[in-house]
């Protein structure tokens, strides 16, 4: 498999993990926003009017709340109860992890790409360099 379909594979994987993460955030903020509601206190989806919108919608907004507070834009999305005050505190740096985490994985499979290239190149030099110094004719 070549160097370039490996490192394509593994940004993918990257964005998968991204997407994941994404989910895992956009549950918790889900049902912190039903437990809310059921308790009768004015929570996110109280607030915003989402108390009959099917579980779909409310899945939708909680992702793009998840999505939108993890590349540290401020959403339309607002907490409104503590609880919900204390997840978005906790996310920021959640985020910067995975921030943090996905220029590493970027940077490391740039890198061994040029690696894998520049060691292909050095070797085909040396043995140039061997077929230049003895005279071999590179018909062979």
């Amino acid at each position: 498999m070549s160097e370039t379909l490996i490192a394509v594979f593994d940004l993918l994987n990257l964005f998968a993990t991204i997407v994941y993460l994404g989910h895992i955030v956009a549950s918790i903020w889900h049902i912190v926003g039903q437990l809310e509601a059921d308790n009768k206190n004015e929570g996110w989806i109280v607030k915003y009017n989402f108390v009959d919108d099917s579980t779909s919608s409310l899945y939708i907004n909680s992702y793009f709340f998840a999505i939108i507070n993890m590349s540290s834009v401020k959403g339309t999305i607002l907490p409104s109860t503590n609880t919900e005050k204390i997840i978005c505190m906790i996310l920021p740096f959640g985020a910067c992890v995975l921030y943090g985490y996905t220029i590493t994985s970027i940077t490391i499979i740039l890198r061994n790409i040029n690696t894998k290239r520049d060691n292909f190149n050095l070797l085909m030099s040396k043995i140039n360099k061997y077929m230049r110094r003895y005279n071999v004719d590179p018909t062979y």
